[in-house]
């Protein structure tokens, strides 16, 4: 989220981001929030804390949404329930030049994920350090 000139706040592709969510958890077999869920509980969340969105061009508010088994069994198999949370956390600019264009090479012979695994999915278990 992101604070305008005008005091406005914005959020940056909530339906995007929650159809990528969705992906995700089908890939995992778990059950999502709708489209709609997802992006009233962004839209609350940054409502909460909008104190903490930083004034236009000079940073974000950062927004992670996290869904996770929470039954009380742990082992190889579904969770009986599921938790869906949103955090976030304001954040300066990525650079400290501003949004200013940057030079990059992009890698498309390479791939970060194991064929048949999670692919392009974001999960705990495909972040390695």
């Amino acid at each position: 989220a992101y604070r305008k000139q005008d005091g406005r706040i914005l959020l940056f592709r909530p339906v995007g981001n929650a159809l990528r969510l969705q992906v995700g958890v089908e890939r995992m077999c778990m059950p999502s929030p709708t489209v709609e869920q997802f992006v009233e509980a962004v839209k609350d969340t940054v409502l909460a804390n909008q104190r903490w969105v930083p004034p236009a061009i000079k940073g974000f508010l950062y927004i992670r949404a996290l869904l996770m088994g929470s039954g009380p069994v742990l082992g190889l198999a579904p969770s009986p329930e599921y938790t869906f949370l949103i955090y976030v956390s304001p954040v300066g600019n990525y650079f400290k030049e501003g949004l200013a264009p940057i030079n990059l090479i992009v890698e498309n012979e390479l791939h970060r994920a194991t064929p048949g695994g999670t692919r392009g999915v974001k999960t705990i278990g495909n972040k390695t350090g």
